[in-house]
């Protein structure tokens, strides 16, 4: 490309913004070789050869595996802006369509590209919102581009004053995107009305312009007298650190029209410093227990003087009873400097121990060198309840000669924190040393440092096995025992195998607990071999956890432990020799059951019988037990768990948790269920909200025509509820469902009638 060749440089631009948008929204792919047959096609059109030369020459849309990795995400974003503009009739469509190019098609506005009436005529049915956010950058040119963006206010306007709740959200959203004054203040009002009727804006700060905030911030502060909402606003102004509105917020607060939380915390958000009027009240602000405001300003990580106030203040305000300690950290981790913290870590000792171990988290968040020092001063005191942050982690930064100075400590903690040191630092070097530090005997030893030690290595030696198994006699104590679980599974693969040796001979050789503990280690052994055990008995071969777990269950019935058990096993095995003897009365094996958190599958008998207990009792306990796997259940047992909801006493409560549970694994082929679930749901007083984003989430895998199918008969008889839940299903699935009249946008099926040549200009 000749460099200053203005012609050039705009015919490789818009070829470049056209392929990506096509390949984006035609070919639904990032394939480089989609976008070269797109450049070609351009090319070939234009009759410019050379462009493709000059792309690979800009260097900008680099590729990998044949999909274009550009420099930036953004810079992809604002390509696709581009190409969608320029390429409006072919794409606008399926833009619309699109969700998720509303971001590339801004930045392209606000870089300059232009837009023509068409832009705004043909979507304005299709999606009103979306027609919205391109009022910033119009400015009519005649009279009927001027009527025009006039009807456009006028839908908004009436969307804001509509009687429908449903429609003055999307209202309220359209006229905070329009920038357009007029709006906004009517849509002030409705927002703090539905806002005070329970309301949750979700999505609104991605509407909030700041810079237009600021020119109406006259507007804004008539609405805070009585208004609500103000935290959407504020939260926008703090993100953007805009020192302008420092003195709009002490005035409101001056006012009353602000808390001290809220003009607080906005005004630190968008300082360096700490104004006078802040540093006055900052405390009361703490006191109240509004620490949580500051958590702006520690995420702009800027402002140092506020950190140097915090470490002076730290001690009067914290304490473990509250988080106020977690926000005033933030703070001094995001705006403070290696001076401050020094100047802490010298004041160490004078704070008291509640002090010293709730600041040791904010030490925790730097780089590791500052919790170094700290183990190096204060890890041999041994006080554990104070400094348990210290004994987290092994640092290979620390000396030899300290590390071997814990081990000769008389507290077993540091001692072992001495050992795990020298491990990491020397790994199998160390292993003779280990050894010979063990005692004889484990006969009645609660605590061997060395021991613990053995699970820092990476690549035990296998003779550790044998050295550990011969001490291993007289009365062994429970927490001996588990370290030697623990550095046993650490000798792979013979570690857990010498255990296995032992419990095959003997099933009962562990107590309930370590047995728990052992059978988790030998699932994450299975887990890296690729083997699974088993063992002959006289019923065939079984599975060795299972034929573990069933010895302990045909003895033991109460012990929580099991319960534990039950879980790390997951087996149907386990299950079915369960269900006789709970069916026959056996309680404590039902609690086990409860316990376990139930199967990680539908099990028929055990939703069976728990489906015949009283309804309240039954649904509470279906909750218990499945609460996990509800897709895996036949869709007649879902709608008999829906039955039974409807007649038990919490009916509308039990309805949210069951969707709810359902939302974290939809299961999207049960079109029967769904529809049940929606009909009762529907008939429920008009919800907030709420639960009807667990439902979206369960219905946003449906294809368009299975949504179609599925929803339009609500449309007619519930319209605003349905029209709420598809509307978050859009939003899930970054994919525009209907129209502004409520009806269905299938691809293909419209015809966009586009404007006649009239031009729009973008504002200066």
């Amino acid at each position: 490309m000749t460099h200053g060749d203005p012609h050039q440089a705009h015919q490789l631009l818009s070829t470049m913004s056209k392929a990506v948008a096509r390949v984006r929204l035609i070919h639904k792919s990032s394939r480089k070789a989609d976008f070269d047959r797109e450049v070609s096609s351009i090319v070939t059109t234009i009759g410019a050869k050379d462009i493709p030369t000059q792309i690979n020459q800009l260097g900008t849309l680099g590729y990998q595996q044949n999909h274009l990795r550009p420099i930036h995400d953004l810079y992809l974003e604002w390509l696709s802006g581009i190409g969608i503009i320029q390429d409006w009739e072919k794409l606008s469509f399926l833009s619309v369509q699109d969700l998720s190019t509303r971001e590339g098609i801004i930045l392209a506005l606000e870089s300059g590209e232009i837009l023509s009436s068409s832009h705004l005529q043909s979507i304005m049915n299709l999606d009103l919102i979306f027609t919205a956010s391109f009022l910033p950058f119009v400015t009519a040119k005649n009279a009927d581009e001027s009527r025009l963006i006039k009807d456009i206010i006028k839908r908004i306007d009436n969307l804001v004053n509509s009687y429908q709740d449903y429609d003055r959200y999307r209202g309220i959203l359209a006229a905070l995107v329009s920038r357009r004054t007029i709006l906004f203040k009517k849509c002030l009002k409705i927002l703090s009305e539905m806002v005070d009727q329970g309301y949750y804006f979700h999505d609104i700060e991605q509407c909030l312009n700041v810079t237009f905030l600021s020119n109406n911030r006259a507007i804004l502060a008539d609405w805070l007298t009585g208004g609500k909402g103000i935290d959407y606003f504020l939260s926008a102004i703090r993100k953007s650190g805009d020192y302008s509105w420092v003195a709009w917020v002490k005035e409101q607060y001056d006012a009353g029209k602000l808390s001290i939380g809220q003009a607080i915390g906005t005004t630190l958000a968008c300082v360096s410093t700490l104004p006078s009027w802040v540093k006055q009240d900052l405390a009361i602000m703490i006191e109240q227990r509004e620490s949580y405001h500051l958590r702006s300003a520690a995420k702009r990580g800027v402002n140092r003087a506020l950190a140097q106030w915090v470490m002076e203040h730290y001690a009067e305000f914290v304490h473990p009873s509250n988080s106020t300690f977690y926000d005033l950290n933030l703070v001094l981790v995001g705006c403070g400097d290696d001076q401050l913290f020094q100047q802490m870590f010298e004041k160490f000792n004078s704070y008291p121990p509640h002090i010293q171990e709730l600041l040791l988290y904010a030490f925790r968040d730097l780089d590791e060198s500052w919790m170094v020092r700290f183990q190096e001063n204060y890890l041999s005191t041994g006080d554990h309840h104070v400094f348990h942050l210290l004994f987290e982690k092994v640092y290979v930064a620390i000396t030899d000669n300290k590390a071997e100075e814990w081990t000769q400590n008389q507290n077993e903690r540091v001692q072992t924190h001495g050992w795990k040191t020298l491990v990491k630092k020397h790994q199998n070097a160390i292993v003779p040393r280990l050894i010979e530090n063990l005692p004889e005997s484990f006969n009645n030893v609660s605590f061997v440092p060395t021991l613990k030690a053995i699970q820092e290595l990476n690549e035990p030696p296998t003779y550790i096995v044998d050295e550990l198994w011969k001490r291993l006699r007289g009365q062994i104590q429970p927490t001996l025992m588990q370290d030697m679980l623990y550095a046993l599974a650490m000798v792979y693969p013979i570690g857990i195998a010498s255990i296995v040796g032992q419990l095959k001979d003997n099933p009962h050789f562990l107590p309930d607990y370590h047995l728990y503990r052992f059978l988790q280690l030998l699932k994450e052994w299975s887990q890296r071999s690729g083997t699974h055990l088993r063992v002959k008995t006289a019923n065939g071969d079984e599975e060795f956890p299972e034929y573990l777990l069933l010895n302990r269950l045909a003895t033991r019935d109460s012990d929580h432990f099991l319960a534990h058990a039950i879980k790390v096993v997951n087996s149907n095995r386990i299950l079915d020799f369960l269900v006789p003897r709970i069916e026959a009365g056996n309680a404590n094996l039902y609690s086990l059951l409860i316990k376990s958190g139930g199967p990680a599958t539908y099990h028929p008998a055990i939703a069976t019988y728990v489906m015949g207990f009283p309804t309240d009792k039954s649904v509470a306990n279906m909750f218990q037990l499945f609460s996990s796997c509800w897709h895996t259940f036949p869709e007649t047992k879902l709608i008999e768990m829906l039955d039974k909801i409807i007649e038990s006493d919490d009916k509308q409560d039990n309805l949210f948790k069951f969707i709810n549970q359902i939302s974290k694994h939809p299961q999207e082929t049960y079109q029967a269920f769904h529809k049940r679930l929606l009909d009762v749901l529907f008939k429920l007083p008009e919800i907030h909200n709420h639960p009807y984003r667990d439902m979206a989430s369960i219905l946003t895998n449906y294809s368009t025509d299975i949504l179609t199918e599925l929803l339009e008969p609500f449309l007619s008889e519930n319209r605003p509820q349905t029209l709420w839940l598809i509307r978050l299903i859009e939003s899930n699935s970054e994919t525009k469902l209907i129209d502004e009249e409520g009806q269905w946008i299938k691809k293909g099926a419209l015809s966009i009638k586009f404007f006649s040549a009239s031009f729009w200009t973008c504002k200066n």
